[in-house]
């Protein structure tokens, strides 16, 4: 009997052991959210044939965006503004203290291609391409600085 319940006793305290050893064997990438900040930096482009829109936007190191877009005829309207990364979350707001319209999930598919789908609504995704900026856009956009268009005072469409 004594042998008995010295076996239980040594297979419990064994038993015990190993599910509190494999309980603490976690990945720390399985806890700890990937930075997707770095990988975010830098010149990126879209275009939509359907809606004639034709999007660039600089992501720098410092937290600011350049947001350059043409929806159908016209120059590339010039947005500024700042942006957050929080996991892999990406929101922002304009230099008018607007927010975008939506934060963003992002995944990439390799270096060149970055997909920013919205958190309220899955069908709104949109892919860029990894593209600089051409220098007859940065240099004749149109900088707006207000939400509204001064002379008719319609609100303006913001990509973001």
């Amino acid at each position: 009997m004594k042998s008995y319940m010295m076996k239980n006793t040594l297979y419990s305290i064994i038993l015990i052991g190993m599910v509190m050893l494999m309980s603490g064997c976690k990945d720390k990438e399985d806890v700890t959210p990937v930075n997707t900040a770095p990988s975010i930096i830098g010149d990126w482009h879209y275009t939509d044939d359907e809606l004639q829109a034709d999007i660039y936007v600089a992501f720098n190191s410092t937290g600011a965006f350049d947001l350059y877009q043409k929806i159908g005829e016209g120059r590339h309207r010039k947005y500024t503004g700042n942006w957050s990364m929080e996991g892999n979350v990406l929101s922002g707001s304009y230099s008018d203290d607007t927010a975008w319209g939506s934060s963003y999930n992002v995944t990439f598919d390799g270096d060149s291609k970055m997909i920013l789908t919205a958190t309220e609504d899955s069908r709104e995704s949109y892919t860029y391409s990894r593209e600089s900026i051409p220098d007859e856009i940065r240099d004749g956009s149109v900088e707006v600085k207000a939400s509204c268009d001064i002379l008719n005072s319609q609100p303006q469409y913001r990509w973001l």
